[in-house]
């Protein structure tokens, strides 16, 4: 897949947008310092998204799926299922908003243990650990701003650590662009 790097930075860019949102609704009043460092997270990964999409082409490939047990399109979809149906029903059943966000982050924290299995790649198990225990941390909150402040700090925090990482090794890996001939 020619933009698959850029495609999924651009996925973890919405749900991190879309918790944003859902965490600041339920967490009016609970403080800022968890918002700021959310925001600032989300603008890490938006910066590294919108460099992704900028590159020249040639950068952007990766080897589609060698390998790979599922394809990533599809655990995307079901993700985003999952998603939209767990946080339709916290909605529908006028649960407190918070849950929306410890329901996403597990979905994603899920999300992360199949693309360690399907990736053969253990660093993803890690990343799926460290989301279940802000997962965790959450549903030990019961209620209240530590409902969605825990699972959404620890999870912004991976996500943006994940993705300049992955970023950073994906500059050093990527071959140099053909400027011309000689």
């Amino acid at each position: 897949m020619k933009h698959e790097v850029a495609i999924a930075y651009t996925v973890a860019l919405a749900v991190m947008l879309f918790l944003l949102n859902t965490a600041y609704l339920g967490l009016q009043g609970a403080g800022t310092a968890w918002f700021v460092l959310a925001v600032l997270a989300t603008l890490v990964v938006a910066a590294v998204t919108l460099r992704q999409w900028l590159r020249p082409s040639a950068r952007r490939v990766v080897s589609a799926g060698t390998g790979d047990r599922v394809n990533f399109v599809w655990i995307v979809v079901f993700e985003a299922a999952a998603m939209g149906a767990g946080n339709s029903y916290v909605l529908r059943h006028q649960l407190d908003t918070g849950w929306m966000v410890v329901w996403s982050a597990a979905v994603v924290a899920v999300h992360f243990v199949v693309m360690a299995w399907s990736k053969r790649n253990p660093v993803y198990a890690v990343i799926a650990v460290v989301l279940g225990l802000g997962v965790v941390g959450g549903v030990l909150a019961g209620s209240g701003p530590a409902l969605s402040a825990v699972p959404i700090t620890v999870l912004f925090l991976t996500l943006a650590v994940s993705i300049v990482v992955s970023d950073v090794r994906g500059r050093r890996a990527s071959p140099a662009p053909v400027t011309g001939a000689n």
